[in-house]
């Protein structure tokens, strides 16, 4: 998905591409959270 993202960043993908970011960095931090939430109370 991300390849055929980066093949293909034109116009419209731009769009596309900012929420794709937005939604990755959103799931990054709570990812992180969990990770430390775990190490604290594991």
């Amino acid at each position: 998905m991300r390849n055929f993202d980066k093949k293909h960043k034109v116009m419209a993908d731009n769009y596309f591409e900012k929420s794709t970011v937005a939604l990755g960095t959103i799931v990054s931090i709570i990812l992180i959270s969990v990770v430390v939430s775990i190490v604290m109370f594991g």
